[in-house]
């Protein structure tokens, strides 16, 4: 009888596990999704931004500003359409501004924070956080940072 009701359950498995894809959504529907999609006005500004920054950087003379604003856009790219190529490359222009800075300005360590948390490093932001604050961060971004940092290592208690 035992080896009879696993026939019957074997058998029952193998029947229902058919091939079937049913259609959730028809093709026309789809199509007319896709013909009247247009991007949200936030991304064309962000490209424009993007495009802009871009165009002021000057490999001849790095700088801070123009670097920054530039990996910034990449970050809000990332947001928008999720391609973590966009946070390697801002995390690499942050790293860039930082070595040109002898590691000096607290700002790209705040930016390379952010970038490792988008990555789940969560460890490594924790240390680039302890470089930024040694260095002097305002009131805003340590309490933002802090409760972020400490949430994602699982140190609830000081995540407050």
């Amino acid at each position: 009888m035992k080896y009879f009701t696993c026939c019957i359950l074997l058998a029952a498995l193998l029947v229902s596990c058919k091939n079937k894809s049913p259609k959730i959504v028809g093709k026309v529907y789809v199509d007319s999704l896709i013909s009247h999609y247009t991007l949200p006005k936030a991304v064309e500004i962000n490209d424009k931004d993007m495009q802009f920054w871009k165009s002021r950087i000057d490999p001849k003379n790095p700088r801070q500003v123009n670097e920054s604003k530039y990996a910034s856009t990449l970050v809000a790219r990332f947001h928008f359409f999720g391609d973590i190529n966009d946070v390697k490359h801002a995390d690499s222009i942050y790293n860039q501004v930082n070595k040109t800075y002898n590691n000096t300005l607290a700002g790209p360590f705040v930016a390379l924070t952010s970038t490792a948390m988008l990555q789940h490093h969560f460890s490594m932001a924790d240390s680039l956080f302890e470089k930024a604050k040694k260095l002097g961060v305002d009131n805003f971004t340590l309490n933002t940072l802090t409760f972020d940092v400490n949430f994602e290592l699982g140190r609830y208690n000081t995540a407050v």
